[in-house]
């Protein structure tokens, strides 16, 4: 068992483009997924500021993810007129990052956001961000939130679009990385599952990290292919990326003539995506109504209506992906297919 994570940005919450770092944003989510239930539950027992209290796992993950150029440190102040301090900030040459971390049934989200713009004025020369890492599956007081039943993870999210609505000078965005315990989607290693009919299809299930190089292997009797797999830089980060983002991502292969890995956002739900590999780049089909497409083509992917099963179901498909990633928004394409794999919405 880990401790499983749901993330979005304010800015992802409406439906706009966040620029949050790629590299940073996932070694926060990342530094939360790593943690044990049993580190968990040991952390927190220990008071505010205590070595191995939650803040302290969270700090150590996660100055083992970040790049070299990166540097961390914890309980800096914010402001040179008070004593408020950030729980952990990172420092990049062109980037800084505030991070708040809350434990208990109550928190101080609004502390928690103007100490973020205090941080963001501390470094006007950098690009800033906030992220907040809160508890997703507790219930907040009514007089916290004005409403019943609201998690802290639901509600720093709704506050997000007053807070957007407001100045917030180089503060660009807020992560917001919601906690709960879960079945980890980490343990074991990807088992045959069963073949298929005479189209010799073989499917294989297994959980993340998957490696695509043994999805490759099974494709070793068509080298072009194979080959494809290996070297399509964007097969491995939407594959890496989507594992990230999605910790409960349950994903299939599929190795008869038309290759591909197929995923849904937790085992047991259906399928909502399928990348297809060709030697020529990558083909997807995404459980989004069809009048989507125009989505795909703004962030720079063409796409062709495919007259599979999927495309009669009212899917998007045939959205072109090449096998390199420097045409199209990239980031925002994983947002995109992230958010379509959410389990919890």
């Amino acid at each position: 068992m880990v401790v499983q994570v749901i993330s979005r940005t304010f800015l992802d919450e409406i439906g706009h483009h966040s620029a949050f770092p790629t590299v940073l944003r996932d070694a926060v989510i990342q530094s939360v997924h790593m943690i044990s239930a049993t580190e968990f539950q040991e952390a927190c027992r220990r008071r505010e500021g205590e070595e191995g209290n939650f803040d302290d796992l969270i700090a150590k993950r996660l100055a083992d993810l970040l790049p070299a150029s990166a540097v961390l440190d914890t309980c800096k102040p914010v402001s040179r007129a008070v004593s408020f301090k950030n729980d952990i900030e990172i420092r990049t040459p062109t980037e800084c990052v505030s991070i708040e971390i809350e434990k208990r049934i109550r928190g101080r989200f609004e502390l928690d956001l103007e100490k973020m713009r205090a941080f963001a004025r501390q470094h006007a020369g950098k690009r800033c961000f906030g992220a907040m890492i809160v508890p997703a599956d507790n219930t907040l007081p009514r007089d916290v939130t004005g409403r019943s039943g609201e998690s802290s993870y639901d509600y720093v999210r709704r506050v997000g679009r007053l807070f957007l609505e407001t100045e917030h000078g180089n503060l660009e965005d807020i992560l917001v990385v919601g906690y709960h315990m879960g079945q980890s989607r980490v343990e074991g290693t990807s088992v045959h599952l069963k073949e298929r009919g005479r189209s010799g299809a073989r499917f294989t299930e297994g959980s993340w990290p998957t490696h695509l190089v043994d999805f490759a292997d099974t494709l070793r009797h068509r080298p072009t292919l194979r080959d494809a797999v290996l070297r399509s830089d964007a097969l491995k980060r939407l594959h890496d990326a989507l594992h990230v983002r999605v910790p409960s991502l349950h994903e299939k292969w599929n190795s008869g003539a038309n290759p591909y890995l197929g995923f849904a956002g937790s085992e047991g739900r259906a399928d909502a995506l399928y990348i297809y590999v060709q030697v020529g780049g990558l083909v997807l089909d995404v459980r989004m109504a069809r009048r989507e497409e125009t989505l795909f083509q703004n962030l720079g992917f063409s796409v062709r209506y495919r007259d599979n099963f999927q495309g009669q179901a009212g899917w998007v498909t045939g959205v072109r992906i090449p096998h390199q990633t420097q045409g199209g928004d990239f980031d925002s394409l994983i947002q995109v297919l992230a958010d379509t794999l959410y389990p919890w919405s």
